[in-house]
């Protein structure tokens, strides 16, 4: 996911955690109860609540896929959201290691 330029999901935190931890624009895709794809529709509450947030895209059908891939990699690493330089994270590391506050 790391070296991911945009990441494509159903609407489960994890991967919208794990998007946003690496800094990485995501489309997301809820799964609906009533195409059986989930038992509920929490995947909806939960892109109703993230679709303005900066580098959340939604696509609410597969009709709209394609449109927010293409929003999505036209985008650059989010705004203020840069991942960190090799040099923060080795002094991350070292200050790990020695014991010192990160």
């Amino acid at each position: 996911m790391e070296r991911s330029r945009l990441i494509v999901s159903h609407a489960g935190i994890g991967t919208i955690l794990t998007a946003a931890r690496f800094a990485k624009p995501i489309v997301l895709i809820p799964r609906r109860a009533a195409l059986e794809e989930h038992r509920n529709d929490h995947q909806l509450a939960t892109v109703a609540q993230l679709a303005t947030r900066p580098g959340i895209l939604v696509a609410r059908d597969e009709t709209e896929l394609s449109d927010r891939i293409a929003e999505g990699l036209a985008m650059d690493v989010l705004p203020g959201q840069e991942p960190p330089t090799a040099r923060q994270l080795n002094d991350a590391i070292a200050a790990f290691i020695e014991g010192r506050p990160i």
